[in-house]
């Protein structure tokens, strides 16, 4: 039998701290915090990203559809008419009323001067092909000139889309558009409850 003494000085075994699945609170913790918040901003960036693209991705494949599509139920010189219009329009050049083809031709050319001689000889060419006597033989048709029509938009398509992505008027003017179109809309609305509260 032991003293009691003895007793007294031994020293009691330390209990194993409970794994509660915590972090230690040291040094470590705040770094391995810091790590996954870099993870999680990094992957959250990724899908933002991944997202914009898809987003242009379909945007873009939606305007080559709507592109080739549009004026498809006229002759092909009037599709290029209306086309070369189109982004002409959107770079800052719109069609005025009073302006012929000849005219509105001569103030297109100002977006590729190197081109003035294929946007006159499309404008000849579609100017015969609205109002010449089909059986006359300077007719397009007749002649075979509106064979060449494909050639000359083939060259001048890519110059008119440069010029648009220089001189995005059309994203200027958007905001003041789409502020038109929402004021309207409310005021309209307005209008609208106000005649029913009146009756």
């Amino acid at each position: 039998m032991t003293s009691g003494g003895d007793l007294g000085g031994t020293k009691p075994k330390p209990r194993p701290r409970p794994d509660n699945g915590l972090p230690e609170e040291n040094g470590s913790s705040s770094t391995q915090t810091a790590d996954q918040a870099g993870a999680q901003l990094g992957q959250r960036a990724g899908y933002a990203l991944g997202s914009l693209v898809l987003v242009i991705l379909f945007s873009l494949i939606f305007f080559g559809i709507w592109w080739r599509r549009l004026f498809r139920n006229y002759g092909i010189a009037a599709q290029i008419y209306g086309r070369m219009g189109v982004l002409a329009n959107w770079a800052g050049i719109p069609l005025q009323r009073w302006q012929t083809p000849y005219e509105y031709i001569k103030t297109v050319s100002t977006i590729t001067p190197e081109e003035t001689k294929t946007l006159e000889r499309f404008g000849d060419i579609y100017v015969r092909e609205l109002w010449a006597d089909p059986k006359s033989p300077e007719h397009p048709r007749a002649s075979g000139e509106v064979k060449e029509l494909p050639s000359l938009w083939k060259r001048l398509q890519p110059r008119f889309f440069m010029y648009l992505l220089r001189h995005p008027y059309f994203l200027r003017a958007f905001p003041a558009r789409t502020w038109k179109i929402v004021s309207t809309f409310v005021a309209k609305r307005r209008a609208r409850r106000a005649f029913e509260h009146d009756l």
